[in-house]
Parts: C-alpha cells; structure tokens; sequence
C-alpha cells in the first residue's frame, strides 16, 4: 500500500478511535498496541497504560504477556485491543483477560483490518510485516465476545474510500456504508461486559403446596407378640 493511502486510512483510524473514546469516563484505560498513544491520553478516562508484550517498542509503560497481565480483576474501565488479536495466536485466552479485567459495566474496543479486502491485507503488512499472525473479521470476534458474556453494542467498518478529496470521501464513506457496510478495510467494535447473577426460581403464589402422604405403618409380628403378652 501506497504512503499516501496508508496515512489517510491510519487517519481515519484515529478519527474513528476519537469518537469511540470520548463516549466513556473512568479511572483506569489500558491501550493494547503501538499507536495513537497521546490521543488515548487525551480520553475522559483519567489514568492511562500502554501495554507491550515485546521488550522493542518503544513508550511502553508496561512490559507484560497479554494473557497473564499484572492488574487486579474487575479493576479496569476501558481496555483498547488496537490491533493486538491479529499478533496473538490463542484470541480466546487474550479476550478471557479482557473479561477478567475489566469491571461491570467496563469496556472492550477492538479495532482491526479487515481480512476480506486486499487494502486490509496490505496495510497489516506495510504496518506489522510477518507479525500479523491472525486474520480475524469483525463477525468472529463479535461471536467469540458473545461466548464469554460480552454484549457487542457498537461495530462498524471505515475505509471504503482513501480519496484526499474530503468530500468525495465523506461521500463514499456514507454511501458504502448503508449499501455493503462489512467491505471497509477497517474496523472497530465495542463489547460491555456484563455478568448474570442467578437467582433461586420461587414457585408462584397461585399454585397449591404438594402434600406427601406418609405411608400406612402395619404392625409387625414384633408388636402383635408383644401385645398378646401383656
């Protein structure tokens, strides 16, 4: 992908990824991946990490495996997975983190390129090269948050156009948007954690008791003998 088209689509990333963050309030952001750092800083969310799983990146502030990182469950508002499913090889053990993080009511927003456009392709591999080991679209991680009780609120893809015209791509991007909405070649979703409590079934007020009859006590050769004795 040309230099040009991979800024306006990083671009527009960020502009997707402005809106997702300014809608949440809390204490604790944690931003899985390498990129739009001071825009994440600038979310109502007051305290902000950025999270790394390789010594080489650079601005870390926590070096740490995604699936075991060194935070306390149910103590996270938002979490940002920016690109990071596509460098893991076991998604389900990374998102049943998030799901162990994150508090009630708390936050995932997964941004990603999309597998099915030759765009998504080659903007993963001018960004990450050999590092973009998994290739997920926004309907399977939708259905693996769903396993793990996350309940997807938001979704929606971006890049139909890379034009450097505004409003011929302004244009495009609503247009392909109501018609064939899943051929962006981004992404990003939001998932809100939620937990069901159980609570013990009570039989309705309307309905009689079932009364259990005793069974009918015979006398035993024992007593009768006892009886003829006296």
């Amino acid at each position: 992908m040309r230099q040009e088209k991979l800024r306006c689509l990083l671009a527009l990333e960020q502009q997707h990824l402005d809106r997702c963050l300014e809608q949440y309030f809390g204490y604790y952001l944690l931003l899985l991946g390498d990129r739009h750092r001071k825009r994440v800083a600038q979310s109502p969310v007051q305290k902000h990490f950025v999270i790394k799983n390789n010594v080489h990146i650079i601005g870390g502030d926590v070096v740490s495996e995604y699936q075991a990182m060194p935070f306390a469950p149910n103590s996270v508002d938002v979490i940002v997975l920016l690109h990071a499913l596509e460098h893991t090889k076991d998604p389900d053990s990374l998102l049943a983190e998030m799901y162990r993080l994150l508090r009630q009511d708390g936050h995932l927003i997964v941004v990603g390129f999309n597998p099915w456009r030759p765009a998504g392709k080659n903007a993963a591999r001018a960004l990450y090269g050999d590092e973009w080991v998994k290739r997920y679209t926004c309907s399977n991680i939708a259905s693996r948050l769903n396993k793990l009780d996350f309940t997807v609120t938001q979704r929606q893809y971006y890049g139909f156009c890379l034009s450097k015209h505004v409003a011929i791509k302004s244009r495009c991007e609503r247009f392909f948007r109501l018609l064939c909405s899943s051929l962006g070649i981004g992404y990003w979703l939001i998932a809100e954690k939620k937990t069901s409590t159980l609570t013990p079934l009570l039989s309705p007020s309307w309905v009689s008791p079932v009364v259990v009859l005793a069974p009918k006590v015979t006398p035993t050769n024992m007593t009768k003998k006892l009886k003829t004795d006296e």
